[in-house]
């Protein structure tokens, strides 16, 4: 959706307001721009994300508010700063259900039945 509904114009536009290709980082640190297929929010495209937080239906000039405000130190209420991210990756044997519920499980969680 995102590419139908201008993600692709929107990242250019990210693009030359930042002086930066997708992939880069601007030379003072502030903005890293990332191009990705999928931020699962179709019914809202186009969208960004910013420090794992979504704005939804993004036009190019509520992307350059945004970069401004950013810039500025404005919308720490919106938007923490960066901080030290970390991935986590589950590993779940075959067999075995997901989650938190220990070996001794005895039926599936609801949403699995």
């Amino acid at each position: 959706s995102c590419l139908l509904l201008g993600g692709e114009e929107l990242l250019e536009h990210c693009e030359q307001r930042l002086g930066v290709k997708a992939g880069a980082t601007t030379p003072d640190g502030t903005f890293t721009l990332e191009d990705v297929e999928c931020i699962a929010a179709c019914t809202d495209a186009p969208c960004l994300q910013v420090n794992y937080r979504y704005f939804l239906n993004v036009t190019p000039d509520e992307v350059d508010a945004l970069f401004d405000d950013l810039a500025a130190g404005r919308r720490a209420d919106e938007v923490p700063d960066h901080g030290i991210l970390t991935r986590v990756r589950q590993r779940v044997d075959a067999g075995r259900w997901s989650g938190h519920g220990g070996d001794d499980l005895a039926v599936p969680p609801g949403q699995v039945r």
